[in-house]
């Protein structure tokens, strides 16, 4: 499978990966908090890609890795403070 990954943004064969790329920081820090942001990886052309997806539980965010259709393997569930 060719994946075609932008140059700048954490777009990859027209996928946003890093969803969370598409919020503010506030927004981004209590997404997290809130515990619904899981990490996730892709190799394309020899390179490591990071993203993330938001999803209620480990098996949701599986499952929307699969459908991006990427080759995403989901690292675990992101950690954070809540936005000051």
């Amino acid at each position: 499978m060719s994946i075609r990954v932008d140059p700048v943004d954490p777009i990859a064969n027209g996928i946003l990966f890093d969803v969370l790329d598409a919020l503010s920081p506030a927004d981004t820090a209590e997404i997290i908090y809130s515990g619904l942001v899981y990490g996730t990886c892709f190799t394309a052309k020899g390179r490591i890609h990071s993203g993330t997806i938001i999803a209620r539980d480990m098996e949701q965010a599986e499952a929307i890795a699969e459908a991006r259709g990427l080759g995403e393997v989901v690292d675990g569930l992101f950690e954070g403070e809540r936005a000051a």
